[in-house]
């Protein structure tokens, strides 16, 4: 039996992707954008690539990292989705799809 430890993938571990970030359909989140109910943005910051989804109308303002009575954490950006440990929701992007991650400390392959 093998057991294979998580490895975090980082800024500094992502080297490129041809997938876009953000992706069509997470747009930035924007202070003076109004979000209608169940709208979605993106959030990206260091080490932090993460889809958020509007829980109210007319919501102006209010950050989502800040705001979980006005936002929902829904999942990573489509682009950082592959690894995601508890993943259901796959990151899609057009053929050939190429990621380059620089993996840092030991390989045992």
């Amino acid at each position: 039996m093998k057991a294979f430890l998580p490895i975090d993938i980082t800024d500094a571990r992502f080297v490129s992707s041809t997938i876009a970030e953000p992706y069509a359909g997470e747009p930035a989140w924007s202070s003076g954008t109004t979000y209608a109910q169940d709208a979605e943005v993106s959030v990206i910051t260091a080490d932090s690539h993460l889809v958020y989804k509007s829980l109210v109308a007319s919501n102006l303002n209010n950050p989502p990292a800040t705001s979980p009575d006005k936002w929902f954490l829904k999942c990573y950006t489509n682009r950082f989705r592959m690894f995601d440990w508890n993943q259901g929701n796959p990151s899609v992007g057009t053929s050939p799809m190429t990621v380059v991650i620089r993996p840092g400390g030991r390989i045992n392959a």
